[in-house]
């Protein structure tokens, strides 16, 4: 079975309808969403990371490493490393999640929420400034219930 025209007759063009245009256009917009999610995710996956080893060092109960990784200005607000463990001790985090990131002006933050040892959870977030090649937290809440 072939073509079932008469020999010489023009092909007919196939024509674009709506729904093409609207298919290639959802198309489009769901690649440019991707490529913008996944740069703004790979941008500020730096200050999520000394977010996180800042939270594993408090939850276990790794004071000199969370010390450690504050500014110079935080470090003199709170004193020591074993200041801050008696300030912060009970205000322990054993899990958290971050909802919010960016990166503006130099000044990195993270928001989101924690659940604490001694129970319930509430809002966790810090902020950060790049010294040097590294990101120190300059403030952080931990908001229990």
């Amino acid at each position: 079975m072939g073509d079932m025209r008469e020999p010489g007759a023009a092909v007919p063009k196939r024509r674009w309808r709506v729904w093409h245009f609207v298919t290639l256009g959802a198309i489009v917009l769901a690649a440019f969403v991707a490529i913008l999610l996944t740069t703004v995710l790979s941008l500020t996956r730096p200050v999520v990371d000394d977010a996180e080893t800042f939270m594993l060092a408090l939850r276990d109960g790794n004071y000199e490493t969370a010390y450690a990784r504050m500014t110079p200005a935080l470090q003199a607000e709170l004193g020591s490393a074993r200041q801050m463990e008696q300030r912060f001790a009970r205000l322990r985090p054993t899990a958290w999640s971050w909802n919010s990131r960016r990166i503006v002006n130099g000044i990195g933050e993270v928001q989101g929420t924690a659940t604490f040892a001694a129970g319930g959870s509430g809002r966790a977030g810090m902020q950060f400034e790049k010294i040097g090649d590294e990101w120190r937290v300059t403030w952080f809440r931990l908001d229990p219930p």
